[in-house]
């Protein structure tokens, strides 16, 4: 009896942590993805279906930005500088990015299996593979309604400090990330 009570208890919890809410709605008015001059444009896409109900918080520092669902887009506009943007899932996916202004950027939230959830990490696209997975997605856009996910400080300490350890433990992990540049569109 026990097993079974312990078996229960676990699935639920895993469907608790598998399913989000949404901040965004699917909008069918597709963006212009251009960089406006003194900001660069960041388009955060999930290409795969993997995962479908997990929905992955982004931030760029501190500050949420959207989130990805199965097969779906965002962007964001940001300032140019070096920053670091999170995914939250059963983990925490980490890149540090240089934007310049004037450049877009292609960043693919990665899903893989956790051991509760969906866990996450950032790879870059070419702007050829996101053209042609973009058929297949959904554009989403931000809904001003409810509370605004938060990522505390200690959140973004902890993921910037293991980002970091990682990058120099096992650099070719990041290799996209690293080499990452924004196109002139």
């Amino acid at each position: 009896m026990k097993r079974i009570t312990f078996f229960i208890i676990m699935a639920v919890s895993l469907l608790l942590v598998s399913c989000g809410t949404l901040h965004m709605a699917e909008s069918t008015q597709k963006p212009v993805l251009k960089a406006s001059a003194d900001k660069a444009l960041l388009v955060v896409s999930r290409t795969t279906s993997y995962g479908g109900s997990m929905i992955i918080d982004n931030f760029v520092d501190q500050k949420f930005i959207g989130q990805t669902q199965s097969k779906s887009y965002f962007v964001a506009q940001i300032d140019p500088g070096v920053h670091y943007i999170i995914s939250r899932a059963e983990n925490r996916g980490c890149a540090k990015v240089n934007f310049e202004a004037g450049k877009t950027y292609f960043l693919n939230n990665i899903v893989m299996m956790g051991m509760w959830g969906a866990r996450t990490k950032f790879m870059a696209d070419k702007i050829e593979y996101f053209n042609e997975q973009l058929p297949e997605m959904s554009y989403f856009v931000l809904t001003p309604d409810g509370e605004i996910p938060v990522l505390s400080q200690e959140d973004f300490n902890e993921s910037v400090a293991d980002y970091e350890k990682d990058l120099k433990e096992e650099p070719e992990e990041f290799e996209t990330i690293t080499n990452i540049t924004g196109y002139n569109l």
